[in-house]
């Protein structure tokens, strides 16, 4: 898979989300990560397209796998906020969260240097 085809699978699965067609997002993350398993944007992908099928536990691996790729970019850990607020799941919910606040507190530490 060429940069140029994981581009387009990744707009395909994105456009795929927006459409809420969740098996086809899916499809197109899991091709991205057959080629590139440290792929970000298709591990949140598969992130918000398990989690909208109902697939909970797939949907922190996704995220998970997501935060160990780049943990310092917010969209993984607002996935997982988002899976723990649906699960219920305090301690999950404030793991994210905090991990949340001290992204934008250093964001925020950067604009203002």
């Amino acid at each position: 898979m060429s940069s140029a085809q994981i581009k387009s699978s990744l707009k395909a699965a994105r456009d795929a989300i927006s459409k809420k067609d969740f098996p086809k997002a899916l499809d197109h993350s899991r091709k991205v990560l057959a080629f590139d398993p440290a792929n970000y944007n298709a591990h949140v992908f598969a992130g918000v397209s398990f989690l909208n099928l109902g697939q909970l536990s797939d949907s922190e691996n996704a995220y998970r796998q997501a935060v160990a790729v780049n943990p310092a970019n917010p969209l993984a850990w607002q996935g997982l906020a988002n899976l723990f607020e649906r699960k219920e799941d305090l301690h999950g919910l404030k793991e994210a969260s905090i991990a949340l606040a001290e992204i934008y507190a250093q964001k925020h530490v950067y604009l203002n240097e």
